[in-house]
């Protein structure tokens, strides 16, 4: 599945409460939090609005989208966060990593936000388990350990005597490959 049908679904889904109280007179608000700017996320957003639509979700007729970009300024993210709570909000959507979705969760455990491109959410301590997560988080997340220590054992007796093995990472950011340490 390409990255922006995947994205439709997930924005379809995340927002079905919002088209459930979409025919009281005030509009909901969904709260849309980035540490991107609105340049780089234009083909994002042009497939979350898409995705909306597809549900009868439409921005300006029975919704508003409030925008808060941080613009690779990670240290905005509370702030804008926190403005952005202060519109009440049906859902907060977190796109842009780990620091998003942290900036989000630390400005509120009661309104719903909706996480988009996280890491392992377990070791990023935004949920519990995978399997019950609780508390008010859920989301997209390319996080792929399950096999990663397999794939590793696997490249290892291939390459015998050759045990090296690396991984690309954004510094700061919780990912995989400390979780795969050891195998």
């Amino acid at each position: 599945m390409r990255r922006r049908d995947f994205i439709k679904v997930i924005a379809g889904s995340a927002v079905w409460p919002v088209a459930a109280n979409a025919q009281a007179t005030n509009k909901p608000v969904i709260a849309f939090l980035s540490a991107r700017s609105a340049k780089e996320s234009a083909h994002l957003v042009d497939a979350f609005r898409k995705g909306l639509a597809e549900h009868g979700i439409v921005e300006g007729q029975n919704v508003t989208i409030e925008y808060s970009w941080a613009d690779g300024q990670y240290e905005r993210l509370a702030g804008q966060a926190t403005d952005l709570l202060n519109q009440q909000p049906a859902v907060l959507i977190s796109v842009g990593g780990d620091m998003t979705a942290k900036a989000a969760s630390a400005a509120t455990r009661t309104t719903p936000i909706v996480a988009i491109f996280i890491g392992d959410p377990v070791v990023g301590g935004f949920v519990t388990s995978l399997s019950r997560p609780g508390g008010n988080i859920t989301g997209v997340s390319q996080f792929e350990c399950g096999d990663r220590g397999k794939a590793h054992r696997t490249v290892a007796r291939r390459k015998a005597g050759h045990n090296d093995r690396g991984c690309a990472v954004e510094p700061g950011k919780y990912n995989c490959c400390a979780s795969a340490e050891g195998h």
